[in-house]
């Protein structure tokens, strides 16, 4: 890969977050706290049915009942997870009224500068030092300023293919942890 870091990049981009890129990046940052969770409660719920199973004369004990019951435990706590999570971030998205707005972005060699297109009082820059790490899917990137917190920018944002491509070019260059998820 050529070295463009003494080449200068400029990029524009703009667009408006929906709620659905928002969704992403929290089920994203939260899908391995539910795995657990449901591996978690599926041991839990076996466990206790087994021992509750034991303890009563009144009951035989079956394997196969014991991991159907656990498994239907796991769900229920997986699937109330998800409802609950949605819920949260429907409240967060429609109470944050600067995350609604159309943002341009104007990402460079030294980093992204963020603007709201409607504020101009609502700006922030970020060098390429800022970021600890950057996770691109299939139609999103990622760029981390903590471990749950992170700058979202849609590949839709981008008004070519070729503006993607220089802005992984950077991202590559600047930020040592880079994962291309598909």
């Amino acid at each position: 890969m050529t070295d463009h870091r003494h080449s200068e990049i400029h990029i524009e981009c703009k667009g408006t977050l929906t709620i659905d890129d928002l969704k992403s990046f929290r089920f994203h940052k939260t899908k391995k706290f539910f795995c657990t969770s449901s591996l978690l409660a599926f041991l839990l719920v076996f466990v206790v049915y087994t021992l509750l199973v034991i303890m009563s004369p009144h009951f035989s004990f079956s394997v196969s009942s014991a991991l159907y019951i656990s498994l239907i435990g796991a769900v229920i706590i997986y699937i109330t997870g998800l409802i609950a999570l949605n819920s949260y971030i429907k409240k967060d998205y429609y109470s944050d009224k600067l995350l609604q707005e159309e943002f341009k972005c104007i990402i460079n060699n030294e980093g992204i500068d963020l603007s709201s297109t409607r504020n101009s009082k609502s700006k922030s820059f970020f060098t390429w030092d800022d970021f600890v790490s950057a996770e691109e899917y299939k139609n999103l990137f990622f760029l981390y300023i903590s471990h749950r917190s992170a700058v979202i920018i849609p590949k839709r944002f981008f008004y070519s293919n070729e503006d993607i491509k220089n802005f992984q070019m950077l991202i590559n260059e600047n930020i040592p942890e880079y994962k291309t998820i598909k």
